[in-house]
């Protein structure tokens, strides 16, 4: 009687830690990102670049209240069961990301991702190699979120040079219902190589901009990515390395709350309230002067950008509030 209670109490561990296993790849989230870095290649010299940028971009989707499945240097193997998982997981987020930084091909039309134990000897192996992107857009395709396709893999890389035929860059996709893909270069067009750099220059610039312009709407935050990077980037041909967006999304989305959403009450105060910094000088607002204003979020308390005329800081007890445009 003892040794059957006790393998009934083995079998229930078990299956509670079954049931535990199982959930934790298929409970969904609110907002959702799967983040691939492939830097470290079996058969060719890869660049620590793309493990830096996974790791920066891993670091800006959490603070913006993401869940991120990370994973630095997949195999075919690893790519087949992440790309499981964040299926599981996106089927009820209100926003999925999936990016990508690493070696990528296109053959006939189609686009690959190169997991770190590729070999291609052929233009054949790219196919049977290589994880066609079009798999990533139909998990995409099948969950109800708002998603974005996040790609920094146009580079030229040592697989271009032992299959010369391949076209460069990274072959145009249609994208999904309320789906945005973003390339770090244009189609058919290779990025800027910039190795001395801690990241890819596209990363940099959309690392950066995740953190400050969170409040921007997503397509005026990819447009600034895109000035950001042409604006940074010659060649002995003077071509500008352009990213790219193809999209079909229903809404323009913020991050965060998006900037001059107001949540309360437009309010007058007086600018005698006010203290104005401009171009370094401290200057006390005339007084008596009535103005509109529109509250802010509480997170802006303090300090708000006031047109061009620098930052308005608010004294204790005053309402906090910003212009209205």
């Amino acid at each position: 009687m003892k040794r059957y209670f006790f393998f009934a109490l083995i079998m229930m561990a078990f299956s509670v830690g079954l049931y535990y296993f199982l959930s934790q790849d298929i409970q969904s989230v609110s907002r959702i990102a799967l983040v691939i870095g492939n830097g470290e290649y079996e058969n060719v010299q890869g660049s620590s670049q793309f493990v830096h940028n996974a790791k920066d971009i891993t670091y800006a989707l959490e603070k913006l209240d993401f869940k991120v499945i990370f994973q630095p240097n997949a195999t075919f193997s690893q790519l087949n069961q992440n790309i499981r998982q964040f299926r599981n997981q996106s089927k009820k987020s209100e926003l999925a990301i999936v990016y990508y930084t690493g070696y990528a091909a296109q053959w006939q039309n189609r686009n690959y991702l190169l997991a770190t134990d590729t070999d291609l000897s052929s233009h054949k192996d790219v196919a049977t190699q290589g994880f066609e992107i079009s798999k990533i857009l139909e998990v995409l395709a099948q969950n109800n979120a708002t998603n974005l396709l996040i790609l920094d893999a146009s580079q030229i890389s040592p697989y271009h040079k032992q299959l010369p035929d391949l076209k460069l860059g990274l072959a145009e996709m249609e994208s999904p219902r309320n789906t945005l893909i973003a390339y770090a270069a244009k189609p058919n067009t290779p990025a800027q190589t910039h190795s001395e750099q801690r990241n890819t220059i596209y990363t940099r610039y959309l690392f950066n901009n995740l953190q400050q312009y969170a409040d921007k709407k997503i397509i005026d935050l990819f447009i600034k990515t895109r000035q950001q990077v042409a604006n940074n980037t010659t060649s002995l041909t003077q071509q500008y390395q352009i990213p790219w967006e193809s999209h079909s999304l229903l809404n323009n989305f913020c991050f965060k709350s998006c900037q001059g959403n107001a949540i309360a009450k437009i309010k007058t105060v007086e600018l005698n309230n006010l203290l104005f910094l401009w171009a370094g000088w401290e200057t006390a607002a005339q007084k008596g002067s009535p103005i509109q204003w529109e509250t802010i979020r509480a997170d802006d308390v303090g300090r708000t950008k006031w047109k061009d005329f620098g930052y308005a800081f608010y004294r204790t007890g005053q309402v906090y509030t910003a212009p209205i445009e």
